[in-house]
């Protein structure tokens, strides 16, 4: 298995993982641990770095339907697509047995014939379509191609918006949220490089992020949690139909998506100057709003002084990724390196060792609708919420392949 280009992480609120005593798993991700362990310590770093996140994913399953179980596999690829591991950590990801685990949990929901029981209503719903390319990748087996492209099929009758945005589901009629960005465009490049489908797959992921910013950008540089063109929704403004407020998470969701769909956006694409003007202005945002004592961000990222605010992990963890990239892609200058690497030792003051020696990551936004701000404040804060897990995998394995 060579370097694997896979995890995203989707916007659910649970992972019900049924292989609940997976050993090649849990060797997996203590391997990541330990090259994380002693790359740290290599640097001298004060802070130690545990990554032994999977048992935290031990969930009970309790879906039986069907497309119920397919949602289940979505939850469960938010830990196990949730890291690009990059050709350093080849060594890592060579072992055959994570391929094998990884191809026998898909294969509970591709068919014989390359069929997946699901009606992909949801961009959440699509999101794990990057563990099938993945395996196609490794496996050349024509049935992931052909699961793989029921997704990409779907596309073509969506629903959207008259300008084009994809609804965040059929059942969010004429809805856009960020969140939605992340869970299908990196899916649909990955897709698109892999299948001969590039040319609409980069024209068209970079249209849907200038879509979506175009009703969602904000000129502080911060972008509004979700949009309703009909204006229907309680929250939508009644003039800009926009939501009330800015929610950390979700334009993690967004800065990522974006910095991904860049690396495969062409020079030519005449949306790529405007996806680069759109991570500018945020990493300005970001830069400006990030907290001098810890190096984390909160929750409502622009009223750090609000009574009731407090830091928040995952967008922590995502802010600290799209900065770090960015820089690495050279879409912001190298002072930003500086404002990740203290997001970064932020996010890490947030991961601990229990006393049965497993990994915990604190203060976790739970999975959150659209609201306003007294909303976003009194979301619930967990402990190992895989949002939290997912993301800090992804921002780890950034940071550390500047080593």
């Amino acid at each position: 298995m060579g370097a694997v280009d896979v995890l995203v992480i989707g916007n659910e609120p649970f992972i019900e993982c049924q292989d609940r005593n997976s050993n090649s798993l849990i060797a997996f991700y203590e391997a990541m641990a330990q090259h994380a362990i002693a790359y740290r310590e290599q640097h001298r770093s004060s802070t130690r770095l545990y990554m032994g996140a999977l048992n935290h994913l031990d969930q009970p399953a309790w879906r039986t339907s069907a497309t119920d179980r397919w949602m289940d596999y979505v939850r469960q690829t938010q830990a196990l697509d949730g890291v690009d591991i990059h050709p350093h950590l080849a060594a890592v990801s060579a072992d055959k047995a994570y391929l094998d685990y990884i191809k026998a949990w898909v294969d509970r929901f591709v068919d014989a014939g390359g069929k997946v029981s699901n009606s992909f209503s949801s961009l959440d719903s699509m999101q794990s379509g990057n563990l099938l390319v993945l395996l196609y990748q490794e496996t050349r087996d024509p049935r992931y191609q052909k699961a793989a492209a029921q997704i990409r099929t779907r596309l073509n009758a969506y629903p959207r918006t008259s300008d084009g945005g994809f609804w965040h589901a059929t059942s969010r009629e004429h809805q856009l949220w960020l969140d939605g960005t992340y869970m299908v465009l990196p899916f649909l490049e990955r897709y698109g490089a892999t299948f001969d489908d590039s040319a609409y797959a980069n024209a068209e992921a970079a249209q849907q992020l200038v879509t979506y910013g175009s009703h969602l950008s904000d000129p502080s540089g911060f972008f509004w949690h979700a949009y309703d063109e009909s204006g229907t929704q309680t929250w939508a403004d009644p003039t800009t139909h926009h939501s009330p407020e800015f929610w950390c998470r979700s334009i993690g969701w967004y800065a990522m998506a974006s910095v991904d769909v860049l690396d495969y956006t062409p020079r030519s694409d005449p949306n790529r100057a405007k996806i680069v003007a759109n991570v500018q202005n945020l990493a300005k945002a970001i830069r400006k709003y990030q907290d001098p004592g810890t190096g984390r961000w909160f929750q409502v990222p622009e009223k750090p002084a609000m009574a009731g605010n407090w830091t928040e992990t995952s967008c922590s963890a995502m802010f600290t990724y799209t900065l770090s990239k960015a820089v690495r892609k050279g879409y912001l200058d190298h002072s930003y390196q500086s404002v990740a690497d203290r997001g970064y030792r932020g996010v890490l003051a947030q991961v601990s060792v229990g006393s049965d020696g497993l990994t915990t990551i604190a203060d976790i936004c739970i999975g959150t609708n659209v609201g306003d701000t007294a909303f976003y404040l009194a979301r619930p804060r967990a402990t190992n919420d895989p949002h939290g897990l997912g993301a800090f995998l992804i921002m780890n394995e950034e940071l550390t392949r500047r080593a």
